[in-house]
């Protein structure tokens, strides 16, 4: 399995990761595990100060993520699992409104009202 990955970075303590080729898969069960959400890429912790890796997620009796264990290798074809890192990108927000209560009101009516 190949990954090439960008990093998205917003704000202070916020990134994220995103795929910015097709992955490569090693085999036909890889690809099923990941499509099925069985196997993800990104971040397997809440501690984003460690490379993304490929990961394995367990599930709960209720089908939540459970947790998520970091894997080198396919688990299915014993291959090893290749990360490249990519560029790395800053998304800024240049602007931001609160809106209140009455402004919001005002700008559905005006919406609904304009249709």
């Amino acid at each position: 399995m190949k990954i090439t990955y960008k990093t998205i970075i917003q704000g202070i303590n916020a990134c994220d990761t995103e795929a910015i080729s097709p992955i490569q898969f090693c085999c036909d069960s890889m690809k099923y595990a990941f499509d099925s959400c069985y196997i993800g890429f990104g971040y397997a912790h809440a501690f984003k100060e460690y490379p993304p890796s490929v990961y394995i997620c367990t599930k709960d009796y209720d089908g939540e993520v459970d947790e998520a264990i970091n894997i080198i290798f396919c688990p299915f074809c014993a291959e090893k699992i290749e990360i490249i890192k990519g560029p790395t990108f800053e998304k800024v927000i240049t602007h931001s409104k609160v809106m209140t209560d009455v402004e919001k009101i005002e700008y559905v009516e005006q919406k609904v009202g304009g249709v």
